[in-house]
């Protein structure tokens, strides 16, 4: 597992608040990961 499935796997079980997933949101690469996968992100 990447670290951005475990941070996916975490924000989905709720492991991870708003606050840092906000924080996460910040890393391009990761948004970037997010979309083509199929998430919005804002």
């Amino acid at each position: 597992m990447s670290t951005y499935e475990a941070l996916l796997a975490c924000r989905l079980s709720g492991q991870i608040s708003d606050r840092k997933w906000i924080e996460h949101l910040q890393d391009v690469l990761f948004r970037k990961w997010l979309v083509r996968r199929g998430y919005k992100v804002i």
